[in-house]
């Protein structure tokens, strides 16, 4: 856990939450003070990113946020920390429309993510499916239909990821996506794939085709 290489102590989660709730702030307490702006002199705070998956973190998010990031993980209870589960897709709507009535008039201003925990670039997506199935199943990805629905996993040819993209565009409201580093190269030729099927003005071309 990056906290122990840190040497940082893993707080209670309420503890994190005031501690990010102060630290946005002090932040925008330093950005709003002319007297005590951070160098080089701005006048407005950076946009800020907020993610996670309970009912606190994403209420901190869509309050406080500029980017609501989804995170898609939840900490199992009775299990040792750092072991979680992987929201659904019925979940992650409910996680959605959870940050929108909490945003109330900002909803329509907040830009939305999901933390993509899997890339794999194949060209048998069911294959490939049944294969994290066998080594996630207990982690809330329990079937092929899952972990293809799922707008945490992206599997397919790199057309068939950037159409899944889009997809989750169109389900959930993403606008943005984020990945862990071991699979930044696997995702990047689909994200330019996205903006070819999606054309300039960002809606789907109609009849393209991705392979």
């Amino acid at each position: 856990m990056e906290f122990e290489s840190a040497g940082i102590p893993w707080r209670e989660h309420a503890q994190r939450m005031d501690n990010l709730e102060r630290s946005i702030d002090e932040i925008e307490r330093r950005y709003a003070d002319a007297t005590d702006q951070p160098l080089p002199e701005a006048t407005s705070r950076p946009r800020l990113l907020v993610g996670g998956h309970g009912d606190r973190a994403l209420d901190i998010a869509a309050r406080r946020a500029d980017t609501v990031a989804v995170a898609g993980l939840t900490q199992r209870r009775g299990a040792s920390m750092g072991t979680f589960d992987v929201a659904d897709a019925q979940q992650t709507r409910e996680r959605v429309e959870f940050v929108r009535q909490r945003a109330g008039e900002r909803a329509g201003e907040l830009e939305l993510t999901v933390l993509v925990q899997l890339v794999e670039v194949t060209a048998d997506r069911e294959a490939a499916a049944a294969g994290v199935a066998a080594t996630y199943g207990r982690k809330g990805l329990g079937s092929v239909e899952t972990i293809l629905d799922s707008p945490y996993t992206l599997i397919g040819t790199q057309g068939e990821i950037a159409h899944e993209i889009l997809r989750n565009r169109d389900r959930f409201g993403v606008t943005h996506i984020v990945t862990h580093g071991a699979f930044r190269d696997a995702l990047a030729p689909s994200i330019s794939l996205v903006r070819e099927l999606a054309g300039p003005t960002g809606e789907p071309a109609d009849g393209t085709a991705l392979n």
